[in-house]
């Protein structure tokens, strides 16, 4: 072996190492905070924003809300309301509750359906959970409750602070997504997103926009009904949840083709589903 090639082995050698120690030490520091830490002092409240997306083709802005509910306690749901041709109200209303105590449900409202499971073993208990997925903000929103950083250690980086409705509002612009991505949070009220600018591009050019911007907040228990499964609608797997969506909306009762792109999806949640399924 020549003394480059030695070279070259020796120094691979240690970056390995060193990598090795890297993953290690983020592994003991989630591990210690699991021992060390019970879940942090989650303050209730429930969040509205509004999303008003625009093409440059000429198509008319399409319009969405979502809500962001939390109890004290920690369960938590997140709610899409959108236009919706094949429902008589012309909203359809999509939910993810997560409860403390481990389960999640999906619900969509245009096809009746849930998809039921339990919490990711990975996470174990309830403050394991809280730690490792939801920012903390101390950080200024830009770690996790265990240390971890929100995102990739470059993707985020604070530009700016303001106010939105009364709420100081942490300006944090977003790169390696393609688009052009700012995001204000508000750390008063869990680091929830108050406000959020995006651009579309595709091959270099301005394909669109979207616009996020907070409609209303309160702080306090939320409205019980915003956690509320109907009791008929019918539990299904992740890949029948898509198969059942596509066939209303593509008004084809027999479609049963799932895009190749989709495939490699719709198998792990496939996966993940049976392992975790409720019932």
């Amino acid at each position: 072996m020549s003394r480059n090639s030695f070279s070259i082995v020796v120094k691979c050698a240690i970056l390995l190492g060193v990598g090795g120690l890297i993953a290690q030490r983020d592994r003991v520091r989630v591990r210690f905070w699991q021992i060390a830490h019970a879940a942090p002092a989650i303050h209730p409240y429930t969040v509205h924003v509004r999303e008003i997306s625009t093409g440059l083709d000429g198509m008319a802005p399409i319009v969405h809300d979502y809500v962001r509910a939390v109890r004290s306690g920690g369960s938590e749901v997140e709610i899409t309301r959108g236009p919706s041709k094949e429902m008589r109200s012309g909203i359809y209303e999509a939910k993810l509750i997560k409860l403390a105590e481990g389960l999640a449900v999906d619900t969509r409202n245009d096809t009746r359906i849930k998809t039921s499971r339990r919490r990711n073993p990975q996470y174990g208990d309830f403050s394991s959970w809280w730690g490792m997925t939801h920012r903390d903000p101390a950080s200024d929103c830009l770690r996790l409750f265990s240390g971890h950083t929100a995102t990739t250690p470059s993707s985020e980086k604070i530009t700016g602070e303001s106010t939105i409705g009364g709420l100081r509002a942490l300006e944090v612009t977003v790169s390696g997504t393609g688009n052009g991505l700012k995001v204000w949070m508000a750390p008063d009220l869990g680091c929830e997103l108050v406000r959020q600018d995006l651009t579309f591009f595709a091959e270099g050019k301005q394909t669109g926009t979207s616009e996020k911007r907070l409609v209303s907040y309160s702080r306090g228990e939320p409205d019980p009904k915003l956690f509320e499964v109907p009791e008929n609608f019918e539990e299904v797997s992740p890949r029948e949840a898509y198969l059942r969506y596509q066939r209303l909306y593509r008004h084809d009762p027999t479609f049963n083709a799932v895009p190749e792109r989709q495939r490699a999806l719709l198998d792990r949640w496939e996966r993940e589903y049976a392992i975790a399924r409720v019932n």
